[in-house]
């Protein structure tokens, strides 16, 4: 079993991030698994090594360590898509000479079967099928030449071999698209796990509108890192009982 955390170096690390973070990693700890740390910066303009170093610091600070990733290294090579853009491409190219991807202006999009389903079992959410009939054809290289988020992040998982995949609902309906990439390049479908996000005393999704919401923030509150591991365990969901 091995999951990952593939965090943007966008910004500083954010609770949300942090908490996914938290829980592919005790996961993988609990079931004598393997946790991975990738950085996913395709987006070079706004991606930095500040925002990198930051997350790679707040993770060691609540205690979340990785057997395999950046820092540590491991057999797959690179653990920054920055560096893997030449892997990106030859897949594109491959799925284009295949006839499962097209030309669109100058990007490459892939061709999405229709009168079809994607079917699969969440570990959260239960059973999910999606009609991909309504899912168009999607972008996998741009006309630049760089890669999308949904190419880079499944050729990752793909070659890095990862069995579950733990993130965010919102990624949710970008599922599909990444299965179809998984089939045509005839990889191991991995199990997927969509997990709640989290809220503002709004009830809107956390974001920069209900303050800093930044690991850092609460560092220098003066919380131990002990409080906020126990805290953001507890986020999104209860033991059915009143002991923390």
């Amino acid at each position: 079993m091995k999951l990952r955390i593939a965090p943007s170096p966008t910004g500083y690390l954010h609770i949300g991030n942090a908490r996914t973070a938290l829980f592919n990693w005790l996961y993988a700890r609990a079931n004598n698994g393997k946790f991975l740390v990738r950085i996913d910066d395709t987006d070079t303009a706004r991606s930095s090594e500040e925002y990198m170093q930051d997350i790679v610091e707040n993770f060691k600070w609540l205690g979340i360590d990785w057997d395999e990733g950046i820092e540590v290294g491991g057999p797959h090579g690179e653990y920054k898509q920055s560096l893997r853009f030449e892997r990106y491409r030859k897949i594109a190219e491959s799925l284009l000479s295949k006839n499962l991807a097209y030309e669109d202006e100058g990007a490459i999009r892939f061709k999405v079967p229709s009168d079809s389903e994607i079917t699969f079992q969440d570990m959260v959410r239960g059973a999910m099928k999606f009609e991909l009939n309504d899912v168009e054809d999607f972008i996998i290289l741009r006309s630049d030449k760089s890669p999308t988020y949904h190419l880079a992040s499944t050729i990752d998982d793909i070659d890095y071999e990862i069995t579950t995949i733990a993130r965010g609902e919102d990624i949710l309906s970008s599922t599909p698209k990444h299965i179809l990439l998984m089939q045509a390049l005839g990889a191991d479908i991995p199990t997927f796990c969509h997990l709640p996000l989290l809220f503002g005393p709004d009830g809107k999704k956390l974001s920069k509108r209900h303050g800093d919401t930044s690991v850092n923030i609460f560092k220098e509150m003066g919380l131990l890192p002990e409080s906020l591991f126990n805290y953001m365990c507890l986020l999104g969901w209860a033991p059915g009982n009143d002991i923390e």
